[in-house]
């Protein structure tokens, strides 16, 4: 006669025996259950479970769930950095090595430079000197590291600088090689006339 019993719902036959039902029990307490009947007897079986232990169970378990889920998102983002930490890494150490390489190259030209008796020098595209060996210093009086970076007009008297950078311009303007005559005052006895080939 209770309407909410969980065996009662399956004797009226409101509920299906052998099948996950919810319900009431004997405390008035939320359940789900199956009902059976015991064969060969007017008994009934049941099995329940209250609905609250079962949410709680299930969101302790969404819970736990979601920690390895968030666990694994941190662990799958963590490799992501690691690897493009390495890749990082792996790039400086090239571009080390490459550093380490020019650098060597830079220190084989600047002695094959220093050892000649000629004045050899390299400039960039503005005129600025990037090689100024041990000659051209001995030649202009002027020291390499006070030239490195700058231009004629640090070298040579105004008049003598404009004509050098212009030739330098036509020189990468034209884009092909060609040979200037320049006179130049020198502090070296003997080399008034420094001839320049660019």
């Amino acid at each position: 006669s209770s309407a909410d019993l969980l065996a009662a719902r399956v004797i009226r036959g409101e509920a299906p025996a052998g099948r996950a039902t919810e319900a009431q029990d004997y405390r008035g307490q939320a359940v789900v259950g199956v009902v059976r009947p015991v064969p060969g007897t007017d008994w009934y079986l049941v099995s329940k479970r209250d609905q609250l232990s079962i949410r709680a169970e299930a969101w302790q378990g969404a819970g736990w769930a979601l920690a390895a889920a968030a666990l694994a998102v941190f662990a799958v983002a963590a490799m992501v950095v690691l690897g493009r930490a390495r890749s990082a890494l792996q790039r400086v150490r090239e571009h080390n090595l490459q550093q380490g390489e020019a650098l060597r190259a830079a220190a084989l030209i600047n002695a094959i430079a220093d050892s000649s008796g000629d004045a050899i020098f390299a400039k960039d595209e503005r005129g600025r000197y990037l090689l100024f060996n041990r000659a051209a210093e001995q030649f202009t009086g002027q020291a390499a590291t006070a030239v490195m970076g700058r231009d004629d007009r640090e070298v040579f008297p105004p008049e003598q600088a404009r004509q050098v950078m212009d030739n330098d311009r036509a020189v990468m303007l034209a884009g092909v090689t060609r040979t200037f005559e320049e006179a130049l005052d020198t502090v070296r006895p003997g080399h008034a006339d420094l001839p320049g080939a660019l």
